[in-house]
């Protein structure tokens, strides 16, 4: 080879080098970010439980046991929250006045 074309190797062996080495940085970058997060409002929220009531939902995040963020007055559940609810071993409570 020539020395023209040993430049020309070299200089395209440090291009891909530098272009392998930015796409694994934005890659690692994008790894660390973490997942946006859906937040539902109360509503939404009682239909994906089932149909839960809303009363029943606003007491359940009143007791602690679910979690609720306030946003401009809004209180908005995160999915995660509603995932860890259907997915609980938790049995359901029964209501007042019917049999289990």
């Amino acid at each position: 080879m020539t020395t023209a074309a040993e430049d020309r190797v070299r200089v395209a062996s440090s291009e891909l080098a530098e272009a392998l080495i930015a796409l694994a940085h934005e890659q690692a970058t994008e790894a660390a970010r973490p997942a946006p997060v859906e937040l539902l409002d109360v509503r939404t929220a009682a239909q994906r439980l089932g149909g839960m009531s809303r009363s029943t939902l606003y007491q359940a995040m009143t007791a602690g046991t679910v979690r609720s963020i306030r946003v401009s007055g809004r209180r908005l559940i995160p999915s995660s929250e509603i995932e860890r609810i259907a997915t609980s071993d938790r049995p359901r409570t029964p209501r007042r006045g019917r049999a289990a």
